[in-house]
């Protein structure tokens, strides 16, 4: 791991809400950086993936009933209805055997390395839930690259 981040928004308690399923989830995935570390003579050495995951729940927008003046003056944007961020950052380093071109090398990072990694960022995830008490939360099912997680929080 290479960095962490975990928070609880100020004013939610997950310990006195009855449906924390009820909270919309959102995930991130994605390469930040690659790096080679590769022999001039021989083409052998290390590549290394450098990841970022992040979990968030927020609550649901309620679409049907107008916003009162005051919940108008105090919308701060987007990042206020989200109660809990889990972040972390992590990076893999696969050996190299031989000499790959840059190409093969940045197709295996944005398409095969996340597979390495995913287990380590649910565990963690899993892990720093229990740790912050929060119970009954939806939780990725492992499927990070689906098309529905977009890559966005």
């Amino acid at each position: 791991m290479t960095q962490v981040n975990a928070a609880i928004a100020d004013a939610f308690d997950p310990t006195s809400v009855i449906d924390l399923a009820g909270l919309e989830f959102r995930t991130l995935v994605f390469v930040e950086r690659s790096q080679s570390i590769v022999s001039k003579s021989e083409g052998t050495g290390l590549f290394k993936v450098f990841f970022k995951f992040g979990a968030k729940w927020a609550r649901l927008h309620d679409t049907d009933s107008e916003p009162t003046p005051a919940a108008l003056e105090t919308k701060l944007g987007p990042e206020q209805n989200d109660v809990i961020t889990i972040e972390c950052g992590i990076a893999a380093e696969f050996a190299l055997a031989k000499r790959y071109k840059q190409t093969e090398l940045d197709d295996f990072a944005l398409t095969r390395a996340v597979g390495f990694v995913v287990p380590y960022w649910r565990n963690f995830l899993i892990a720093q839930c229990a740790m912050m008490r929060l119970q009954g939360l939806a939780i990725l099912d492992g499927n990070l690259t689906s098309e529905s997680n977009n890559g966005n929080l």
